[in-house]
C-alpha cells in the first residue's frame, strides 16, 4: 500500500461441481498470478471450492471432508504470498454446515465469516443444507486447530487502513447485516462473494445495491460471483465481478466475459469518510396514521416484462444471449449430438428455433445440428406451415416433414374415439404424439429435445400435461408471451429479408395450438379468444407474483392501467380466468422440465414457485 491505494481482484474461479481438487489447484494458480501482480486483496465467490449449485451435496461429509482437507493444502501451498484471499465453501461447526467465507494469508486460515441470511429467491432459493450464520466470534475446530468464526474483521497490524470484512451471498444487502456493524467499527473494504444466476434485470438491481452500500457506508466492495462450471438446471450463471468504491464503479466484468475485475482502491479516503457515519441505534418513534383510499395518479407499466426507456435491441440481445448459453450448456454436459425442435411455425417454437441457432454458433457446430420437425395434423394451417418449412431452411437447420395425422386416427381408433368428436381428448392426442415422435428421434439422434412452451402459458396451464408440456430442456420457461413477440420482432430487423418477412408474418398470425380442423382458409381456433388476451394476463401474472397484490387491488390497477383500451367488465372477465387457471393447473408446473430463467420470475417448482397442485385457489370478491 502506498499513499493509501491498494490492489484489489474480483475472480469468477471457472470450476468444476464436486471436484474440489481442481477447484483449489485453480484458486492455488489464481493467487500465485494475483501475488506477480501485486494484489494484496483476491475474492473469489460463494462457494468456490465446490460449486454453488451442487445441491445436497453440499451437506455430504465426503465433500465436506475434501473441502476442509483442500482448504487447508491452500493454505500451505500458498504461505510464501501476501495475498489476502477468500474462498468460499462448505464447514461442518457442530451438529450444523455452514457456508462460509474463509480469510487465507500467509499459510494460515485467519478465520470464517459464515452465511447468515439463506438465499430467499431464484434457483438456490430456500439452502435447506445449511444453517444460518452465527453472529458473535466463536472458536471452531478446523484441521486440528481452532479457528475464529463469526463477524469478523481483518486488518493488518502494519497498515490498519487495510481492514477487510466478508458477506456470502445476500448477507452483503440486508440493513441489519453483520457487516454494518463492522463498517462502523472500521472496516474499509468488504468482499462479497455471491452466487446468484443472470436475468434481464440483474445488472440494474446490482449497480443499484452496490451504489447504494457503498455510498452509504464509505467502503469498498470486491464483488465476485458465481458463473463458469455452474449448473443451469434451471437458471444460468454469468461469472460476474465488479469493484465499487464510495458510490462509483471502479472496474467490472460482463456476464460470460472474463470473470475478473481489478483495480486499486483508496483506503484513506476511505478511512476519512468513516468518520461522518453514526453507530447509534435508530429509535422508533410511533404513530397513528388515518386511513383513507387514495386516488390513483402514478404510472403502471401495461407491459411490465419489457425493457423501458428505447433499451429494446440491448435487452432482447441479453435476453436471447442468456437463453443460448443455457441451452449451448446443457448441450455440452450432456453431450447431446443435435438439438431436436418441433417447429409448428407459431411464435414460441420460432424463438426456440432463434434460440437453438444461437447455441449452435456459441458451440462451434454447424446449424443442422438442429433438426426441426413439422408435423401437420387436422389443425394445421398452410401460413403456419409455410413458415415453419421457411424459416427452418432460413438459418440452416435441418428439417423433417413427419404427418401424424394416420397415428393419431390410430390411436383414436385404438381407445374407441369418435374422429368426429372434436374435444380435448381429440386435442391432447395430436399434442402427446407429437412429444412422442420428438422424444424417439431425439433417442435416435443422440439428441435432446428442446422444449417451446412460453411463461404465459405455463401460469395458465395452457399446455397439454405429457404433451408439449414436456422436453428434454426448456428455453422459453421464463419468457412470457409479450416479451416473446418482442424478442422476435427485434431478432428479425437483424435477419435477411426473406427470413425478415417470415418472422414478421409469424407475428402477424394469430396465436393458436391449430388442434381442431381448418374449416376455412384460416384456423379459427385463436388462444386469446379462449383465455384471453396476454397483455393482460402478463400484467396479472407479474403484479400477482412481484409486487403480492390482491385480486382487488389486481382488478383495479388493471383497470387504471388498461383505460381506454379494455373496460372493467371485460377486465374482471379474465382476471377471473387467470386466477382460477394459475391455481388449478398448478399440477403441470410441479413436473416441470428443467429450463433457464432469464428474470426474476418464474414457475418452476425448483425455487420459484411452490404451491400444493390440489385444494388451494384464491378467487376475485370484489367489494364495492
Amino acid at each position: 500500500m502506498q499513499n493509501g491505494f491498494i490492489k484489489v481482484k474480483a475472480l469468477s474461479v471457472p470450476l468444476r461441481l464436486n471436484d474440489v481438487t481442481a477447484n483449489a489447484e485453480q484458486i492455488k494458480n489464481a493467487v500465485f498470478q494475483a501475488e506477480q501482480e501485486g494484489v494484496a486483496l483476491l475474492v473469489t465467490q460463494e462457494l468456490s471450492l465446490t460449486g454453488a449449485t451442487v445441491g445436497d451435496m453440499a451437506a455430504h461429509t465426503a465433500l465436506l471432508a475434501k473441502a476442509e482437507s483442500e482448504l487447508l493444502a491452500l493454505a500451505k501451498h500458498t504461505k510464501e504470498t501476501s495475498v489476502l484471499f477468500f474462498v468460499g465453501l462448505p464447514i461442518k461447526a457442530g451438529a450444523a454446515v455452514y457456508n462460509v467465507a474463509a480469510g487465507v494469508f500467509g499459510g494460515k486460515i485467519l478465520g470464517f465469516i459464515p452465511k447468515r441470511n439463506h438465499t430467499s429467491f431464484g434457483v438456490r432459493a430456500g439452502e435447506k443444507q445449511f444453517a444460518g450464520g452465527i453472529s458473535a466470534p466463536e472458536k471452531v475446530l478446523f484441521g486440528g486447530e481452532e479457528i475464529p468464526m463469526g463477524n469478523l474483521v481483518f486488518t493488518a497490524k502494519n497498515m490498519p487502513a487495510f481492514s477487510v470484512t466478508a458477506a456470502v451471498g445476500q448477507d452483503a444487502f440486508f440493513m441489519n447485516a453483520p457487516v454494518v456493524n463492522a463498517f462502523t467499527g472500521g472496516a474499509n473494504i468488504l468482499a462479497i462473494l455471491n452466487a446468484e444466476e443472470e436475468g434481464v434485470h440483474k445488472q440494474a438491481r446490482l449497480t443499484t445495491a452496490l451504489t447504494y452500500l457503498t455510498q452509504t457506508y464509505k467502503v469498498c466492495a470486491v464483488y465476485a460471483e458465481a458463473g463458469a462450471g455452474e449448473s443451469v438446471s434451471d437458471g444460468v450463471f454469468g461469472g460476474r465481478t465488479a469493484v465499487y468504491e464510495n458510490g462509483e464503479v471502479l472496474a467490472q466484468s460482463q456476464p460470460f466475459d472474463s470473470g475478473v475485475s481489478v483495480t486499486e482502491t483508496d483506503t484513506t479516503a476511505l478511512s476519512f469518510g468513516k468518520n461522518f457515519i453514526s453507530t447509534e441505534k435508530p429509535i422508533q418513534v410511533f404513530f397513528t396514521a388515518r386511513v383513507r383510499r387514495v386516488a390513483l395518479s402514478r404510472q403502471f407499466a401495461k407491459l411490465p416484462f419489457l425493457p423501458k426507456g428505447g433499451e429494446e435491441q440491448a435487452y432482447t440481445d441479453y435476453v436471447l444471449t442468456l437463453q443460448a448459453q443455457a441451452l449451448a450448456k446443457r448441450v455440452a454436459f450432456t453431450h447431446a449430438k443435435r438439438m431436436v425442435l418441433g417447429l409448428s411455425g407459431g411464435l414460441d417454437s420460432t424463438l426456440a428455433l432463434i434460440v437453438c441457432a444461437k447455441a449452435a454458433d456459441i458451440l462451434g457446430l454447424s446449424r443442422k445440428s438442429v433438426l426441426c420437425v413439422t408435423m401437420p395434423c387436422f389443425g394445421t394451417t398452410g401460413r403456419t406451415y409455410r413458415n415453419a418449412v421457411a424459416l427452418a431452411q432460413g438459418v440452416g437447420a435441418e428439417l423433417k416433414e413427419i404427418s401424424v395425422k394416420e397415428a393419431v386416427k390410430g390411436h383414436l381408433k385404438d381407445i374407441g374415439h369418435p374422429e368426429t368428436q372434436a374435444d380435448v381428448t381429440y386435442e391432447n392426442a395430436q399434442a402427446r404424439e407429437r412429444t412422442q415422435v420428438l422424444m424417439d428421434l431425439a433417442n435416435r439422434e443422440g439428441g435432446l429435445v428442446v422444449g417451446t412452451g412460453d411463461l404465459s402459458e405455463l401460469a395458465l396451464g395452457w399446455a397439454t400435461y405429457n404433451g408439449d408440456h414436456m422436453s428434454n430442456y426448456a428455453v422459453n420457461v421464463s419468457i412470457p408471451k409479450t416479451l416473446v413477440r418482442l424478442l422476435v420482432k427485434t431478432y428479425a430487423l437483424c435477419e435477411t429479408d426473406e427470413v425478415r418477412a417470415r418472422l414478421f408474418d409469424v407475428l402477424d398470425t394469430p396465436v393458436s395450438p391449430e388442434l381442431l380442423p381448418v374449416t376455412g382458409k384460416e384456423n379459427e381456433q385463436k388462444t386469446e379468444d379462449i383465455v384471453g388476451p396476454y397483455e393482460l394476463h402478463d400484467f396479472f401474472l407479474h403484479a400477482f407474483m412481484k409486487k403480492g397484490y390482491s385480486p382487488e387491488t389486481l382488478l383495479r390497477v388493471a383497470e387504471y392501467a388498461f383505460q381506454g383500451e379494455y373496460d372493467k367488465a371485460t377486465i374482471k372477465r379474465w382476471l377471473t380466468v387467470f386466477l382460477r387457471r394459475f391455481f388449478s393447473q398448478q399440477f403441470k408446473r410441479s413436473c416441470l422440465p428443467e429450463g433457464v430463467s432469464v428474470g426474476t420470475l418464474s414457475v418452476s417448482p425448483r425455487g420459484f414457485l411452490t404451491l400444493p397442485g390440489d385444494g388451494f385457489s384464491i378467487c376475485l370478491e370484489e367489494k364495492e
